[in-house]
């Protein structure tokens, strides 16, 4: 009987680690599929994203071709180790990578937040780096 008891945890335990595993390089690919690095071999991203005014505009460097999407059409986002990733209500995916974000452009991100974002709360590493709490 014990060692059926042993058994069975030592199985739960195998099929939580497997799939734990699982997750982890299943977001990682799900994440180099939003944001692809270049063929080169550099830590260079295809996928471009600059903040303008009244919309966002994500480019690529593939086909040249450039999505404008209203800050208002934005319903979701994630925050990760190394990314903030924005969904849409249609729901496109694109990421803005943290460390390319200059201090300035953390403000002016913090700022499109509450103005053009207000259905999105403002991430903690903004506020932390506007407030400097």
């Amino acid at each position: 009987m014990l060692i059926k008891d042993i058994a069975m945890i030592l199985l739960l335990a195998g099929s939580l680690i497997a799939t734990v595993i699982f997750l982890i390089i299943y977001y990682q690919r799900q994440l180099n599929m939003i944001c692809p690095k270049k063929k080169d071999g550099s830590s260079e991203y295809l996928q471009k994203v600059a903040f303008l005014e009244d919309e966002i505009a994500v480019s690529g460097d593939l086909n040249n071709i450039v999505c404008k999407i209203a800050y208002k059409r934005i319903k979701k986002y994630y925050s990760s180790q190394h990314y903030y990733i924005f969904k849409t209500r249609g729901g496109l995916l694109f990421c803005v990578e943290k460390s390319k974000i200059s201090p300035a452009d953390r403000e002016k991100l913090a700022e499109l937040f509450r103005t053009k974002m207000p259905q999105l709360k403002i991430p903690w590493e903004l506020q932390q780096s506007i407030y400097g709490r």
